[in-house]
Formats: structure tokens, C-alpha cells, sequence
């Protein structure tokens, strides 16, 4: 019962040490409509795939 208790704080140390993940930067659409938006993936290029499809 005590290494079960010893093995959690463990794993709770190591969650308070990771740092968290830093959130995409807001981006202008890649389509030329001016519009900035927030992506959700780092890779994400343009607002909807409608911006998408005309670029």
C-alpha cells in the first residue's frame, strides 16, 4: 500500500514539473481575406475550408 502511495506522489511530482503547452500564435488566413483567427493545429493555414477552397 505504501509503494502505491510512493508511485502516485511520483506522478504527481512529474505532472507539476512539465510545463504547459504554449498555445498557436493567431495568424492571418492564407487566402488573402484579411481575416485573423486563431488556429486550433500548428498547421492550420486558413480559417474554414471555404477560405480554403478559394485560395
Amino acid at each position: 500500500m505504501e509503494a502505491e502511495s510512493e508511485q502516485k506522489q511520483g506522478i504527481i511530482e512529474l505532472v507539476e514539473k512539465t510545463p504547459l503547452p504554449r498555445p498557436v500564435s493567431p495568424r492571418d488566413c492564407e487566402c488573402g481575406c484579411g481575416n485573423r483567427f486563431q488556429p486550433n493545429r500548428r498547421d492550420q493555414m486558413y480559417l474554414n475550408k471555404q477560405h480554403a477552397d478559394y485560395g
